[in-house]
């Protein structure tokens, strides 16, 4: 973004000759743009007059990005212990599942049992019985 003299002059509570008097040094040349015969002042320069120098600018961002993504590990931290205690309740409960038909099954399997040894009884009761009664 770009700043005029007069803006800058407000922002900063310091007179326009103080501001031009900076712009005419070397070092500050960089953070000039001049448009249609006015000089403005980057975003970079404005912080140079604060007194906010680009470096200490870039390592407040960057300890903040550090420390957000301090935050973001964290979280996802939480997130994974959370997605495997999941996991292992769903194999805990499909082991549950799977037990439980087994046991099923073999109910059934016994019961198919009893019930075939109970058809082939009567079964041969009366095929014998027709057997005497045809002969």
């Amino acid at each position: 973004m770009l700043y005029t003299v007069e803006q800058v002059s407000k922002e900063l509570n310091i007179s326009k000759q103080a501001i031009y008097k900076q712009l005419k040094k070397e070092e500050f040349k960089q953070y000039i743009t001049i448009e249609k015969g006015i000089k403005h002042i980057n975003a970079e320069g404005l912080n140079y007059l604060k007194g906010i120098e680009p470096k200490d600018l870039l390592i407040k961002q960057q300890v903040e990005e550090i420390e957000r993504l301090r935050a973001d590990n964290k979280r996802l931290i939480v997130l994974l212990e959370q997605q495997n205690q999941i996991i292992l309740n769903s194999q805990e409960l499909q082991k549950k599942a799977l037990s439980n038909t087994e046991l099923l099954l073999l109910e059934k399997r016994e019961e198919l049992k009893k019930r075939n040894e109970e058809f082939n009884k009567c079964n041969s009761k009366w095929f014998n019985w027709f057997k005497l009664r045809f002969n």
